[in-house]
């Protein structure tokens, strides 16, 4: 695992190299839509505790933010 220096100059853990993740965007009638992020090819524990879901709104795509 390598480090990264934070906005305190204090090093973080990282992963070695970024892990290539999967979307699901779930529309919703009554609620802002939701997009979930988690790990292509998750194992074990990362499973159930390497996910992000954000409400629409929250979120753009990377082409808008480019």
């Amino acid at each position: 695992m390598q480090s990264a220096p934070d906005d305190d100059g204090r090093r973080l853990d990282g992963p070695d190299e970024e892990a290539p993740l999967e979307s699901a965007l779930v529309p919703h009638t009554d609620a802002p839509d939701e997009l979930t992020l988690y790990p292509a090819d998750p194992d074990g524990e990362d499973l159930t505790t390497h996910w992000i879901t954000a409400k629409e709104g929250a979120y753009v795509s990377l082409r808008e933010w480019r």
